[in-house]
């Protein structure tokens, strides 16, 4: 999925998604050069654990992700 930086602040960045969602990423997880009017492609990887509970300790994350606000 394609988004564009909107904004960038001291600890995340505003990612406007194709779908119009607004993801609030940390700024130390984008790419260096990436500046506001960036395009940039987003992609949620599915990383397996060796624990039993990975699945739900991954879903957690993204939740957490999709569900931040900047500070």
């Amino acid at each position: 999925m394609r988004g564009i930086i909107q904004k960038i602040e001291t600890s995340h960045a505003h990612i406007l998604l194709d779908d119009g969602q607004v993801l609030h990423v940390p700024v130390s997880e984008l790419d260096s050069g990436v500046r506001v009017t960036s395009v940039v492609n987003v992609r949620v990887q599915d990383v397996q654990q060796n624990s039993a509970d990975g699945g739900d300790n991954s879903r957690q994350k993204l939740n957490d992700i999709l569900s931040s606000r900047p500070e």
